[in-house]
């Protein structure tokens, strides 16, 4: 998996805890109305997205952000995690 993320994406990790997301990240913006809604968000706050490389554009995203739906999600499994990167790379590539 790292090998594949190093490889054909580029890894961000964004801190939106002081300053919120990114303006230029239009393709956060459902995850910024989540992250907005859920009142525990400011303890903690996780997910993985595949946007576009202008950050217009979701591609993909690891699932849900929910506590309770987490463990079923891309997050929790590997083998369906690695499948979400490689459609979002196949969808890229067909788009992009």
């Amino acid at each position: 998996m790292i090998e594949k993320l190093n490889r054909d994406f580029i890894p961000l990790e964004l801190n939106i805890s002081d300053k919120g997301f990114p303006e230029n990240l239009k393709g956060l913006g459902r995850w910024k109305r989540i992250y907005s809604l859920n009142p525990i968000s400011k303890y903690g706050f996780t997910a993985c997205v595949v946007v576009s490389p202008d950050g217009k554009d979701q591609i993909a995203d690891a699932g849900s952000a929910s506590a309770e739906l987490w463990r079923t999600s891309a997050h929790y499994h590997g083998a369906t995690f690695l499948k979400m990167l490689d459609e979002s790379l196949k969808k890229f590539k067909a788009e992009y």
